[in-house]
C-alpha cells in the first residue's frame, strides 16, 4: 500500500515512477494503470494552483521524472 497523507499528488507520481523504474511500463502504460488502480499521476498538477504553483510546470516535472527512471533502466 502506498498513501500520502499532504494530499498533493505525490502518491500517484511515485507509483507511476515505481512502474517505469521497477517493472519496465513505458510511461503512458504507469500512468494509464495508476488511473485505472484509483490514482492520478496528474493530481499534483490539479493542485498545484492551490498552493501557488504553475500546474503545467509540475506536469514537466512529472514528465521529467518518469522520463529519467525509463532511461536508468534503458540508457
Amino acid at each position: 500500500m502506498v498513501h500520502c497523507a499532504g494530499g498533493i499528488g505525490r502518491t500517484g507520481q511515485v507509483l507511476a515512477a515505481w512502474l517505469v523504474y521497477g517493472r519496465g511500463l513505458t510511461t503512458r502504460s504507469s500512468i494509464a494503470t495508476v488511473k485505472k488502480m484509483g490514482r492520478n499521476p496528474y493530481e499534483a498538477a490539479i493542485v498545484a494552483p492551490l498552493l501557488g504553483k504553475n500546474p503545467w510546470k509540475v506536469m514537466r516535472e512529472l514528465e521529467t521524472l518518469l522520463n529519467q527512471c525509463s532511461t536508468e533502466i534503458n540508457p
